[in-house]
């Protein structure tokens, strides 16, 4: 009678675990049908850019010009996906003064939602995409407490 009771809890366990493993491999990855995207600042004519790989660089914002380092997947997990370098997402930990792109394996510091306003807000902490200091070319990003009437927290998603 024991076995059978570990035997069906064993089951079950692994049932569980599979159907969590199934959701995540289907639903991780997706991105949205109309491709790249460039996220462009309201404040002026600028998008949010990463210009290389280095998990080092920070994230900044540039004249938009449609480059491939300007070029978002948005992705149906919630994580912002560099085009450039697929394998990275946009991440801004709580310890980090600027947001990274860093390797898309944290969540809980990658997922982001676009809000009716135009504000990025991360899931994490719930504050908003923020450029840091004047809007120039090169211009660090980071987040800030969400401020709705602040033109420079609200990003255009343009194709």
């Amino acid at each position: 009678m024991q076995v059978r009771r570990l035997m069906c809890g064993a089951w079950l366990a692994l049932s569980v675990i599979g159907a969590v493993f199934s959701v995540a491999v289907l639903g991780a990855g997706v991105a949205r049908a109309d491709g790249p995207v460039q996220l462009r600042n309201r404040a002026g004519d600028f998008c949010l850019d990463r210009p290389d790989g280095s998990i080092y660089t920070k994230t900044v914002i540039n004249p938009c010009n449609g480059s491939l380092s300007q070029r978002w997947n948005l992705l149906g997990t919630g994580q912002i996906q560099s085009a450039a370098f697929p394998a990275m997402c946009l991440s801004k930990e709580n310890r980090d003064y600027w947001a990274f792109v860093l390797g898309c394996l944290n969540p809980g510091y990658e997922v982001w939602a676009i809000q009716p306003n135009g504000q990025i807000q991360q899931q994490f902490g719930g504050f908003c995409l923020t450029p840091v200091g004047d809007l120039n070319p090169g211009t660090w990003v980071s987040t800030n407490w969400c401020n709705g009437d602040a033109p420079e927290q609200q990003w255009d998603v343009v194709p």
